[in-house]
Parts: structure tokens; sequence; C-alpha cells
């Protein structure tokens, strides 16, 4: 499908995941059982932030560049391991990523 119709189908995805009682009753902590589920919804969520990357550069750019949004996304998914640094290819933080990868912690 579409590139905008994977967006929504994948933004509508996570949106009823992430409100489903079944996978997460609470708001305050997450079952083990649930984390993968998580790390699935992340990933998805990141090809769309790498689909306008690398496809609508100068719209990504004046974006990112008002909100951050990749910049926190990214942190956020490597903060908590919700996805393998090999897949994080938006060199956003790069040399944050770099770090990270090769053991050594941020100053």
């Amino acid at each position: 499908c579409p590139a905008i119709d994977y967006t929504r189908h994948t933004l509508d995805g996570a949106a009823c995941l992430l409100n489903s009682n079944k996978y997460f009753p609470s708001r305050v902590s997450i079952k083990e059982s649930s984390v993968a589920k998580l790390g699935s919804v992340c990933r998805r969520i990141y090809r769309i932030f790498s689909h306008a990357y690398f496809h609508h550069r100068q719209i990504f750019d004046e974006y990112e560049n008002e909100t951050f949004l990749c910049h926190r996304f990214t942190k956020f998914v490597m903060k908590y391991n919700l996805m393998s640094k090999d897949n994080l290819i938006v060199p956003i933080l790069e040399e944050e990523v770099q770090n990270s990868v090769s053991g050594e912690s941020e100053a």
C-alpha cells in the first residue's frame, strides 16, 4: 500500500494496541509479555520516520527542526532498548548511537 496508507494504518494500530486493556491494563507499569508488542510498534513507527527522512528530506528537516520528534523518539527507543541499534538508520543521533554501540556512555 502507498506510504500514506501505511502511515495511517500503523498509527491507528499503535493507538489501538496502546489503549488495549488486554495488553496494557495499567498506565503505570507494563507486563513483561507486552514489552515485545511495544518493540514491534516502535519498529513500525520508526519506519515512518525513515521513509520521511529518505524520501521527503526537506519536509522532514523542517519539521524535525521545530519538533525534534524523531530525535526524541529515537532517544526513547534507545533508552528502553525497544529496537536494535542496527535498525536506527536515520542519522539523527549518529554520534550517540555509535557511542552506545561501542559501549561508551554519554558525557
